[in-house]
């Protein structure tokens, strides 16, 4: 979740939320999914906003989405569960958290690590096990700043040992300002 306006914004990889260029329909976020239970309740996306990069040609440096959730039960999603604030131009030596969803997990993985850069539009962060599943969960900072979801390069690794990101740079918040509008 990443802190806006209308309190209901989630980011995540685009090739996640609309493979190929075309957004997924039916998609739903469960926080705090675990073991089959959905302690937070199940939230629908109403919209996807997506760079026209991603949607025209797959362009691995605008792998980057964001999700409008609707209410639920009266709620907005960052009043039932909080949010992130977006950092962006923060650069990469920064110390992360990820915490990602494997596919051959019912539970969450979560591993501490410093990023680096990869080039000049991608991160990356080395820790292990972060297979098929976990393209999208998000690389907060211990300020609470939202500074990458794996995907981008490789769509987010073809190693469990090695991760990217899009670099969270002017494009993304021009991205995230379109999804807050």
């Amino acid at each position: 979740m990443v802190h806006s306006p209308g309190r209901n914004l989630i980011v995540t990889a685009a090739h996640c939320a609309a493979p190929g260029g075309v957004p997924v329909d039916g998609l739903v976020f469960v926080p705090g999914y675990r073991d089959g239970r959905a302690p937070h309740g199940t939230w629908p996306v109403t919209r996807t906003t997506l760079d026209p990069e991603w949607q025209n040609e797959q362009d691995e440096d605008h792998d980057v989405a964001f999700l409008t959730v609707a209410p639920v039960d009266g709620r907005q999603l960052e009043d039932a569960v909080g949010a992130d604030t977006l950092g962006t131009g923060l650069g990469s030596g920064l110390d992360v958290t990820v915490t990602g969803y494997p596919n051959e997990q019912d539970a969450p993985i979560t591993c501490r690590a410093r990023t680096s850069s990869y080039s000049a539009t991608q991160q990356r962060f080395d820790c292990g096990g972060f297979t098929n599943g976990t393209s999208g969960s998000p690389w907060i900072t211990d300020a609470g700043r939202l500074v990458g979801v794996i995907g981008g390069h490789q769509e987010g690794g073809l190693s469990p040992d090695t991760s990217y990101s899009v670099a969270f740079d002017a494009h993304v918040a021009d991205l995230y300002r379109r999804a807050s509008g």
